[in-house]
């Protein structure tokens, strides 16, 4: 795997799984102020979801990065179209 498929792997990944994450701990505001929306969270600790997603993202490209470098699946098999067909 070359450095660019790498970074595009971890984007992918941690893009994906920011829509997981944010939802996590969100109360809505007991007290709504003027011009905020109900369903606005009160405290949506956006700063520590960002660093759990990247820690978690970092951990599941390690994986992948493991499965696809130790060949533990072939890619090549389950791809569609090889590259020797092309």
């Amino acid at each position: 795997m070359t450095i660019v498929s790498n970074i595009i792997l971890y984007i992918i990944i941690w893009w994906t799984l920011i829509f997981a994450v944010l939802p996590w701990g969100n109360h809505p505001a007991k007290k709504i102020k003027l011009g905020h929306a109900r369903e606005a969270p009160e405290n949506p600790r956006l700063y520590l979801k960002f660093f759990v997603n990247s820690l978690l993202s970092a951990v599941i490209w390690y994986i992948l990065y493991y499965v696809i470098t130790r060949k533990l699946i072939d890619l090549e098999k389950l791809s569609i179209v090889t590259i020797k067909q092309i």
